[in-house]
């Protein structure tokens, strides 16, 4: 009767030991299939995730025809570039000349890769204060230019009170019957 037992185990343990799921994490290629999206606020992360790991390829389906950037804010000034995602994507590390500095004066020359590392990598699910608009009323310029779109802003409060160290990006969104696209970043900073 004991070896009954004793088979009866080894069996089970094979059996259970073949059918058990093999459970693995979604790749990044499986990330790449994904089409829609619930809402621009979870578009808007999928787009900054996308920039921080300097993934523009699998983001180009998901960018309008042309797409704006923006360092200091304010996009009728310097440090703005609008132009073809696919441009960005094809030379992401070539120096682009973004004008001149609003504080200093001195020329911006950076690339496509810098900007998204210096501007975009900071924001993270645990730093921010996100915030989902139709209107822009601190930023008249972006209103004018992007009259129908989303704003998905992620603002970095200043690190002590009293302080001017804030930091915001805002994600610009195009949304026609739940099919978004990213239209532009701006990044915007306190200046002294």
């Amino acid at each position: 009767m004991k070896i009954y037992y004793i088979l009866f185990a080894v069996l089970f343990f094979v059996v259970s030991c073949g059918t058990t799921p093999n459970k693995t994490l979604p790749t990044a290629h499986e990330d790449e299939q994904q089409t829609s999206f619930s809402d621009e606020l979870v578009f808007a992360e999928f787009c900054i995730n996308k920039l921080i790991q300097n993934d523009l390829k699998s983001l180009q389906p998901f960018t309008t025809e042309e797409v704006t950037l923006a360092i200091f804010g304010n996009i009728k000034k310097n440090g703005v570039i609008t132009s073809s995602f696919q441009q960005f994507v094809s030379n992401p590390n070539a120096p682009i000349f973004w004008g001149m500095h609003p504080a200093s004066g001195d020329s911006i020359k950076i690339s496509i890769a810098t900007f998204f590392k210096t501007y975009i990598s900071r924001y993270n699910s645990e730093n921010h204060i996100v915030e989902v608009s139709t209107k822009n009323e601190q930023q008249v310029d972006l209103q004018e230019k992007f009259p129908n779109s989303i704003f998905v802003s992620y603002y970095i409060p200043p690190s002590e009170k009293g302080n001017l160290d804030w930091d915001k990006l805002i994600v610009i969104v195009k949304e026609e019957n739940k099919n978004y696209q990213l239209q532009g970043i701006v990044h915007n900073q306190w200046m002294p």
